[in-house]
């Protein structure tokens, strides 16, 4: 049995383990009777919809979340946009969040806002996970979004991996880490849009700015259509940058 169910944890670490709904449902309840939870993990279980997941966060901010260091709904490919809608409008509630993984739950432009909103504003994320969220498909709000995200005063590790970013995207992340002081490790695999004429791809905005952040030591670039022009900026970005070893 899992350690938490028996009373033997305040973490319930139930990743991989393929629960569904019903499975949750006692969970739920239990929550009731606890005063503390220090961290959730559901990573991978494809089968939870929104059925439990949503009473499962409400249960959580009604006390027993206000605590809690870490929070993983990575891979749970079912749990619906009404979860997603609830995940966003209770995050502000976890107060003590310091890992916070959402990669592969999509989410619609709004809670893409709402969720950067939260992540310039809360005192102490720092790790971040939003590989794979479509975080990335905000349109007119891009820049406003990334702008909010790298202005955190937090974060350590943040994972924009597998969501296509456009030039105001990355030209915002990029000013924005110009400016970070703890940002230390980044990735971007797979972010960049493709440029039409295969000249000024979007990544090399980013890239242009990357010799003004001081805090990187590790970033992941890779599957960003980089050609010799992008090599060449890195080359100079690495010149001016003292930290950035990976």
């Amino acid at each position: 049995p899992i350690p938490f169910v028996t009373g033997h944890s305040q973490d319930f670490d139930a990743s991989g383990l393929s629960l569904t709904d019903r499975d949750l449902f006692p969970v739920i309840a239990m929550l009731q009777k606890l005063q503390h939870v220090k961290s959730v993990d559901l990573t991978g279980n494809h089968a939870l919809t929104q059925d439990s997941i949503a009473p499962l966060l409400a249960r959580l901010a009604e006390g027993p979340g206000s605590d809690m260091l870490r929070l993983s709904f990575r891979s749970c490919l079912s749990i619906g946009q009404t979860s997603v809608d609830k995940l966003s409008g209770l995050l502000p509630t976890f107060v003590s969040l310091r890992q916070l993984d959402l990669s592969q739950i999509c989410f619609s432009r709004a809670n893409s806002v709402t969720l950067a909103q939260f992540v310039a504003a809360h005192p102490c994320l720092a790790h971040l996970n939003l590989a794979g969220t479509g975080f990335g498909k905000l349109g007119d709000r891009s820049a406003f979004c990334f702008s909010l995200v790298a202005s955190s005063l937090s974060l350590v590790s943040l994972d924009l991996s597998w969501n296509t970013l456009d030039k105001e995207g990355l030209v915002a992340l990029g000013k924005g880490l110009s400016s970070s002081a703890t940002l230390e490790r980044l990735f971007v695999a797979g972010c960049s849009a493709k440029s039409p004429n295969f000249r000024d791809q979007p990544i090399e905005y980013f890239l242009e700015l990357l010799a003004k952040n001081q805090s990187l030591r590790f970033l992941d670039l890779s599957m960003n259509h980089i050609d010799f022009r992008g090599a060449l900026i890195i080359e100079d970005a690495l010149d001016l940058h003292e930290k950035l070893r990976e």
